[in-house]
C-alpha cells in the first residue's frame, strides 16, 4: 500500500503539514499516538508559534501551544471517553498574530491498533534496529498482515500475521526519521498504524552494542521546580570549588533554540539550553536529570554517553573552561554501590588556553589527566559537535571502573589512558538507588564571560 502524506482536509496545506498520522481515517495507538507536525511560515510570514487540539463528538478540546515553535514531536493523548472518530487540530501563528490550522480526522484503537515495544520513543540508531511490534487485530478485524515503512516512503515492507521480530537498516537519512508500522485486514478497508520518531547519527566515531538499551531524547525532561517529587526533572547543582556561579537551564522550539537533526525535516524535537554565569573561581554549574532514576538495570556494565552540543558564539567557546559529561549508574543491591563515570574535556589546561586533554575520575571527587586531547576548535561555535564516550565497570558486587574511548565528530576514537594503561575508578557507596543517567557540566575557568550551550538526541546506552 502506497502511502500518502496527508498534510490538510482544508486549503492550509501550504502552511502546516501533518507528517504523522499519515492518513485520514487510519487507527491510530492508544492511549497515545505519535502527531508531527511542520510549519515554517504561517499566513505568509515566518512562523512564531504552533499548538494543537483534539475535538471528538460535539466536544471542542483545549489548544496547547508552544511558543517559537514550527514544529510539533509530541505523543499525544486524547480525553478519556473520547469517541471516534478524533479530529487532530494543529494550528500556526505568525509575529503579527496571524492563524492559520488544518485538521486530520482519525480513530483511536484501544486494544485494537499497532503496539510498538522496541525502538522506544527517540531512540538513537546506529546501524540496524530491532524492530517488534504486534497487532493482533485491527478495527474490529483479526489482522492478516503487517509492515512497516520510513518516513514518507511507499516502499513498504510486509508480512503475513500479526507481529514483527526483525533487525531493521534504518532508511539511510541522517537525522530524525519516523518508523511507520502498519496492519490491515484481509477484506476490509480497515487500516491501522503506529508511527515513532527515531534519530539516526553519521557512521563513523563510537558504535554501543548492537544488544544496547538506552534511555533518550533525555533534553526534552522538564526542569526542577524545587519541590515535590523530582522524576522526570533536570536539576541545577554547584560544580567545581564554584559558590558563586549562576545559571539555568530551558527548553525550547524550532526558531527559538537551534535544533539537530533537521534531515529530513527543516525544524524537529526542542533541544536545551544550559547557561553559565562564572564567578571567576575556576568551578561551574552541574546539571543532572533525575527522570533516569526509575531505570533500573544492576546487570548493565557497559556505557555509552551521545549527545550533541550547540555553541552559538565565538564568545561562549572562548569563555568555556571545562565540559564535563558524565554517566552516573547506582544499582539496588545491597551495597547501593553508585559508579560515577566522569569525563571532561579540560580545555584552559595549557598556558595558551587553547589545547586540553581529557580527564577522568578516579574517586568522583577529583580528577586523572589522560592521553587523549581535546581542542577549543573542536568545538568551534555555530555548528553542532556529536561526543560520545564509552566507559565500563567491574559486575557486581565489584567496585572498579575502567574509562574507555572518546570521539567527537565521529572522529577516530581516543582511549582514555593513563600512563600506559587505561584509566581507572572506584564506586562510591552513596546510598543512590535506581540511576543511569547524565550529568551535564560547564565551567568558566577562571573567567567571568558567560557561556551558553544548547544539547539535542541526548542518549544514554547500556549493556552488560
Amino acid at each position: 500500500m502506497a502511502l500518502a502524506i496527508v498534510a490538510s482536509l482544508t486549503a492550509a496545506a501550504q502552511d502546516i503539514t501533518i507528517q504523522a498520522p499519515s492518513l485520514a481515517n487510519q487507527y491510530v495507538a492508544y492511549p497515545s499516538f505519535y502527531l508531527e507536525a511542520l510549519s515554517t511560515t504561517c499566513e505568509s510570514a515566518a512562523t512564531t508559534q504552533m499548538g494543537y487540539s483534539i475535538n471528538y463528538g460535539s466536544t471542542t478540546g483545549p489548544v496547547t501551544t508552544y511558543s517559537g515553535a514550527q514544529s510539533i514531536q509530541e505523543m499525544v493523548t486524547p480525553p478519556a471517553g473520547a469517541t471516534n472518530p478524533i479530529t487532530v487540530n494543529v494550528y500556526c501563528w505568525n509575529g503579527s498574530g496571524q492563524k492559520n490550522s488544518t485538521s486530520l480526522a482519525v480513530n483511536t484503537a484501544e486494544g485494537d491498533g499497532v503496539t510498538i515495544t522496541s525502538p522506544g520513543f527517540g531512540n538513537t540508531t546506529y546501524g540496524s534496529m530491532n524492530l517488534q511490534a504486534k497487532a493482533p487485530s485491527c478495527a474490529g478485524g483479526t489482522t492478516s498482515s503487517i509492515g512497516y515503512s520510513f518516513n514518507s516512503s511507499s516502499d513498504t515492507t510486509t508480512v503475513n500475521g500479526s507481529t514483527l521480530n526483525v533487525q531493521v537498516s534504518g532508511p539511510g537519512n541522517t537525522g530524525w526519521n519516523i518508523l511507520r508500522v502498519k496492519a490491515w485486514v484481509s477484506g476490509s478497508d480497515a487500516y491501522c498504524e503506529s508511527d515513532l520518531p527515531f534519530n539516526v547519527p553519521p557512521a563513523g566515531g563510537l558504535v554501543p552494542s548492537s544488544t544496547a538499551q538506552q534511555v533518550s531524547v533525555l533534553e526534552t525532561d522538564a526542569n526542577y521546580s524545587g519541590s515535590g517529587s523530582t522524576t522526570a526533572l533536570w536539576q541545577q547543582e554547584s560544580g567545581g570549588t564554584s559558590e558563586g556561579a549562576s545559571g539555568s537551564t530551558s527548553i525550547g522550539y524550532g526558531s527559538t533554540f537551534p535544533t539537530w537533526g533537521g534531515n529530513p525535516n527543516p525544524a524537529e524535537f526542542s533541544s536545551r539550553e544550559f547557561t553559565l554565569n562564572p564567578d571567576g573561581t575556576g568551578g561551574g554549574l552541574l546539571w543532572f536529570d533525575a527522570a533516569t532514576t526509575d531505570v533500573a538495570n544492576d546487570s548493565a556494565t557497559n556505557f555509552q554517553y551521545d549527545l550533541w552540543v550547540y555553541f552559538p558564539t565565538a564568545a561562549d567557546v572562548n569563555n568555556l573552561g571545562n565540559l564535563e559529561l558524565d554517566t552516573n549508574h547506582a544499582v539496588t543491591t545491597d551495597a547501593k554501590l553508585t559508579y560515577i563515570m566522569a569525563v571532561q574535556c579540560w580545555i584552559t589546561n595549557s598556558p595558551s588556553e587553547g589545547d586540553g586533554v581529557w580527564q577522568t575520575s578516579p574517586n568522583g571527587s577529583s580528577w586523572q589527566t589522560s592521553n587523549a586531547t581535546c581542542s577549543r576548535s573542536e568545538f568551534s561555535a555555530g555548528a553542532w559537535h556529536h561526543v560520545q564516550i564509552q566507559n565500563q565497570h567491574e559486575a557486581e558486587p565489584g567496585t572498579g571502573i575502567t574509562y574507555g574511548s572518546v570521539s567527537v565528530d565521529e572522529g577516530t576514537p581516543q582511549a582514555l589512558t593513563c600512563g600506559s594503561e587505561a584509566c581507572t575508578g572506584t564506586a562510591q557507596s552513596l546510598g543512590w538507588g535506581s540511576v543511569i543517567g547524565p550529568n551535564f557540566q560547564l565551567d568558566g575557568g577562571n573567567g567571568t564571560g558567560t557561556v551558553h550551550a544548547y544539547v539535542d538526541a541526548m542518549s544514554v546506552f547500556y549493556w552488560p
